[in-house]
């Protein structure tokens, strides 16, 4: 591993961003878990975003982080109980594992749930992040 903690061997073949969009358009579900350590390392993944946008159905541990409009478990995201240490880091990985290869099992041939929960996110994506709402509710926000 370099410095940051990417294999030398994986240096450099990055595919362009059109690229990885194409390829999760592929998917019945996207696999989220923000940095991979826990809350620490990013609870809310800017793969969340991309993904809500798309209308891709989002895989991961139930969100820590509290929203002006609330991302709701099983509403927005396909939610993974997971268990923190005192750091908010994940507690035990194999457990975690287990219970995302579980829970993806559980819904990956439920058509009505995966739809539901996309076009749930979409819309929470198009009502806070598409252009004027993202302007409209900073402002808001900061009580402009």
């Amino acid at each position: 591993l370099d410095p940051v903690g990417v294999p030398k061997n994986l240096k450099g073949t990055a595919i362009p961003f059109n690229a990885y969009i194409q390829e999760a358009c592929t998917f019945k579900t996207i696999l989220s878990i923000g940095g991979g350590g826990g809350v620490t390392c990013g609870d809310f993944c800017p793969r969340d975003i991309e993904m809500f946008g798309l209308g891709i159905p989002v895989i991961k541990p139930r969100y820590v982080a509290e929203l002006a409009d609330p991302l709701i478990p099983d509403v927005h995201y396909i939610s993974v109980d997971v268990e923190f240490d005192a750091q908010y880091r994940y507690a035990n990985h194999e457990k975690l594992s287990q219970a995302i290869a579980k829970r993806h099992l559980e819904v990956v041939q439920n058509s009505n749930m995966l739809d539901t929960v996309a076009a749930n996110a979409r819309e929470w994506y198009t009502r806070n992040l598409v252009e004027p709402n993202i302007t409209l509710n900073l402002i808001k926000a900061l009580e402009l």
